[in-house]
């Protein structure tokens, strides 16, 4: 793009508009054509209120009175406050880059909400696309398996259904949800609230919005294929169930296991500095395809003794949504099997994604992380009164209106 210096773009603007019968005034933007590429470049090296002065200065636009323009920036900072303070008193990041992206939105009711809640939004979208594809690709396995009228007459689904729906249901669901540190599971969001400086604030409405997500999606899923109610037949669509021969310690270790490969393989795509070279900037830019793998893998691998849940907004959204749909309490219970199992789909996995990122970081990463700090971040367990300590600094600091956060 050509540059142009003060007087070439005096004796431009200046210059006649209409030169034997040739027009000099461009139709589609009615400026001189010879001063578009500048105008262009403008557009994309300077700030909006640096753009309109200069527009100004260059008749390409009607000047703005230095009070209206004070006037403006004062009202956005003030609009933005607000988003920011909603942000705050919800648990979410304040820092974050409010998504805006024409003039005038934030105007709208629902664009200051949409503003506000835009992590809980994309969480719970994305929870709910996953919760479809990977019990739709259940539901077809289990039923649809002996089905005489399908193409081969082998049925509609084989197990081999389980872990490409569950990898394509991960996959989908990042690219809606997006990069917010949660990826639709709550043991990762506690996991990274612990060892990647994900706000603690933020956790519940987090969970709250995967969980409600996964509700929501199973209740699609059930009114779609409308098969009648039976714990044992059509229950495991829904949420999971260990097989007869598995004991309670191998349940146990089963979901550590998965989980901590999980949460040691997301920290690993997310680390800039992983196999001792800088990465694109937030990790790997195929991050959603690698999920895609990552799940696939352990779902194919790690997924018959406790039919492969590792994520408890999907198990405790299904098992209430299959309690609401007519399921007996039998998928709370148990009795057939072993009483009180779901505690281990629903809580477990939060201790195998921390030990998985906890192993990661003791041994690769070279990053912030508890585990890089003094004693190991050992020193928090036995000296709260410190943290208090803090809390209370903070708090007044937040009291103070020099030093008060939005």
């Amino acid at each position: 793009m050509s540059s142009y210096d003060d007087n070439e773009l005096r004796r431009r603007k200046t210059a006649p508009t209409h030169v034997g019968g040739t027009d000099l005034i461009s139709c589609r933007t009615g400026v001189p054509t010879d001063m578009e590429g500048y105008a262009a470049d403008m557009h994309r090296t300077k700030s909006r209120e640096e753009r309109e002065e200069e527009a100004a200065k260059l008749h390409l636009l009607p000047s703005i009175p230095t009070w209206k323009r004070e006037k403006e920036r004062q009202a956005r900072k003030v609009r933005k406050h607000h988003f920011q303070r909603g942000r705050y008193w919800l648990g979410l990041r304040t820092d974050a880059r409010i998504k805006q992206h024409h003039y005038g939105s934030e105007q709208l009711l629902w664009s200051r909400i949409r503003a506000v809640m835009q992590e809980p939004f994309s969480e719970f979208l994305g929870v709910l696309v996953f919760t479809l594809v990977q019990q739709g690709g259940l539901a077809q396995a289990t039923l649809g398996a002996d089905a005489s009228g399908a193409p081969g007459g082998e049925g509609y689904g084989v197990w081999l259904t389980i872990p490409f729906c569950t990898g394509i249901g991960v996959l989908l669901g990042v690219y809606i949800a997006g990069d917010s540190g949660s990826y639709l599971n709550p043991a990762i969001t506690f996991a990274n609230c612990l060892f990647r400086g994900l706000p603690w604030r933020s956790f519940p409405i987090l969970m709250f919005a995967q969980t409600l997500g996964a509700f929501i999606g199973t209740g699609i899923t059930g009114g779609a294929l409308l098969a009648p109610p039976a714990s044992q037949a059509t229950a495991p669509i829904f949420t999971s169930f260990p097989q007869t021969f598995s004991s309670r310690t191998s349940q146990f270790f089963s979901v550590v296991q998965r989980t901590a490969i999980m949460q040691c393989v997301v920290v690993a795509l997310k680390d800039d500095y992983n196999l001792g070279q800088k990465s694109s900037p937030g990790g790997s830019t195929n991050f959603p395809m690698n999920l895609f793998f990552l799940f696939f893998a352990l779902t194919a691998s790690n997924g018959w003794q406790t039919a492969g849940q590792a994520n408890p907004a999907l198990d405790l959204g299904g098992r209430c949504m299959a309690s609401v749909i007519g399921y007996p309490n039998a998928i709370w219970t148990l009795p057939y099997t072993f009483s009180g199992y779901p505690w281990i789909p629903i809580v477990v996995p939060f201790i195998g994604a921390c030990f998985g990122a906890w192993l990661y970081d003791i041994l690769i990463f070279t990053g912030v992380s508890p585990v890089n700090t003094p004693e190991m971040g050992v020193k928090k367990l036995y000296s709260p009164m410190l943290d208090w300590s803090n809390r209370r600094e903070r708090l007044k600091q937040r009291k103070d209106p020099e030093t008060a956060m939005p």
